[in-house]
């Protein structure tokens, strides 16, 4: 019975090793793939001035007649939409409920400080409560002396989730009102500040949402309101000289659904490739940005994999099977072919692969190319988009930033007050979760470790996975807080900082998204008054 339980046992963890490499593989080939052919183009292309001669629109019929226009207008309109008043009255409701909560707190914050007496105080100790969803909070209790000489330990009224929020020993300063001292504030503007912001910002959410509803409801309601173009995909068409001197004329074989970047009369850099004039692209950082999305999440798995691989025999009896598996396949293939044939036609594909035909053609171009009208129309509905986008990637980086100030102090106070130790896996523990998109099981790990007081403590690692990440026995590095050695982490090393790391390169990456935004739909305003088209 041990030995049937140890195969089934050695194959789901050869299975999982399988799955990391397979899931690294791919994430690290395309992360790595993007990013090679941005450095390839733009390593080995020569540069060139050029413009954008006219673009190109696919996924749309063109309009031959007034009335056919008239009609289409009509066929893409939405039927109107009655929203219930008690929507109106429910986004009313809250946009007032989290604004006044959220001026009433930060009002209070600086009238105590402002008014207050001010004295120093030290943490004595770190009170803890669970909420209603089972996470721990915990409230800092200060002591102080006030004017009068009364000594006071009071109960920081902002709870901080996940660890405290100050060490105890930590000399802070307090406000608190003179004929009250046990109303009190800590001498720290985000702590007390941050939730009063983050209602004062949820607020206008809300109202934004209302006024959106109302936009929306009020052009669909409107029979002469604009189509919005949904499901076209714009192609731009460069003219430029290429390295012999020739005037050429190619579409570019990249299409979007934006036309803000692709102004006709705009002068472009372009990468030109001197034997392959034909074979054109401007630089761009949008391949280079995917790239990283694919490749950094790719580089934690194959770390994943590194970390739990143990070369059982059943990984490389899964290993032999895959090969094998695959090897029938292609053998299906190519039955009946000789060597030769599957050399030649292995010759033709790379080539394929790497050269594109350029021809000036019309056959060959795809769509139709768009008129000053037509661009206007939709530079016009796609400029009020870009702005909006701005404004709420703007409001989303705003919320990430915090995350990543929190999180990221988180990690500084634990490293630079908490306590390293040596520790052990001593079981793997794993919760069955469910929701309408899946379900499945995450595997936590439970360690162990002696603290400086030679006490033995055990705690639940925070990060889990679908397959188990350590196995029994394996040996890590743990950081606790000497007043509080259950609320400890596993020393990862440089990904302990993977949650502030990746908050804030999301909020770099939201930041550039809207500032580009912004600059797009400005654009759009010069180009209205210049008539640049």
């Amino acid at each position: 019975m041990d030995f049937l339980f140890n195969i089934i046992f050695d194959g789901v963890s050869a299975w999982t090793q399988i799955g990391y490499f397979l899931m690294a593989f791919v994430f690290i080939g395309i992360g790595g793939g993007l990013i090679c052919y941005e450095l390839y183009w733009r390593l080995k292309a020569d540069r060139v001035k050029g413009r954008i001669h006219s673009v190109r629109v696919t996924n749309k019929r063109k309009p031959n007649t007034n009335d056919v226009q008239s009609l289409s207008r009509q066929e893409n309109q939405p039927e109107p939409v009655e929203v219930p008043r008690g929507i109106y009255v429910a986004l009313s409701v809250f946009m007032l409920i989290f604004t006044c909560v959220g001026l009433y707190l930060s009002v209070s914050y600086i009238h105590l400080i402002n008014t207050g007496k001010y004295a120093d105080a030290q943490v004595v100790r770190n009170d803890s409560h669970r909420d209603s969803d089972g996470d721990t909070l915990y409230n800092a209790v200060v002591r102080f002396t006030d004017d009068d000489g009364h000594v006071w330990n009071v109960t920081d009224a902002i709870g901080h989730g996940g660890a405290p929020a100050f060490a105890v020993g930590k000399k802070v300063g307090v406000y608190y009102k003179h004929n009250d001292p046990e109303i009190f504030v800590i001498d720290d503007f985000w702590h007390n500040m941050l939730e009063a912001l983050i209602f004062i910002c949820v607020g206008p959410m809300f109202g934004g949402f209302f006024f959106l509803i109302i936009s929306i409801n009020k052009k669909q309601n409107d029979p002469n309101s604009i189509q919005s173009y949904v499901g076209e995909v714009y192609y731009s068409v460069f003219e430029y000289a290429a390295p012999n001197g020739d005037r050429m004329e190619h579409m570019g074989e990249m299409g979007s659904n934006s036309l803000l970047n692709k102004i006709p009369g705009k002068r472009v850099d372009l990468m030109v490739f001197p034997d392959s004039p034909g074979k054109v692209r401007r630089p761009s950082l949008v391949l280079p940005i995917f790239g990283l999305v694919f490749l950094l999440p790719g580089l934690f798995i194959g770390h994943m994999f590194v970390a739990t691989f143990d070369a059982n025999y059943m990984f490389f009896v899964l290993l032999v099977v895959g090969i094998i598996f695959l090897g029938r396949k292609i053998l299906k293939a190519t039955k009946g072919m000789s060597w030769q044939d599957i050399k030649k036609g292995w010759n033709e594909h790379q080539g394929e692969g790497v050269t594109l035909n350029f021809s000036t053609k019309p056959k060959e171009l795809k769509g139709r190319v768009l008129d000053k009208e037509e661009i206007l129309k939709r530079f016009k509905i796609q400029s009020k988009s870009a702005r909006i986008s701005g404004y709420i990637m703007l409001v989303i980086a705003c919320g990430l930033a915090g995350g990543t100030y929190y999180s990221g102090l988180d990690m500084i106070d634990r490293l630079q007050n908490g306590v390293r130790a040596p520790a052990e896996v001593v079981r793997i523990k794993s919760q069955y979760s469910s929701s309408s998109d899946s379900s499945g099981y995450t595997y936590y790990a439970i360690v162990a470790f002696a603290d400086k007081n030679g006490r033995s403590v055990e705690f639940k690692d925070s990060v889990g996975a679908s397959s188990p990440m350590y196995k029994r026995g394996d040996a890590v590095d743990v950081i606790y807080y000497p007043d509080k050695p259950r609320d400890a982490i596993i020393d990862r090393g440089v990904f302990n900082w993977g949650l502030s790391g990746g908050l804030a390169a999301g909020v770099l990456l939201l930041l550039w998204i809207a500032i580009y935004s912004f600059q797009v739909s400005r654009r759009f305003g010069y180009m209205t008054h210049r008539r640049r088209v």
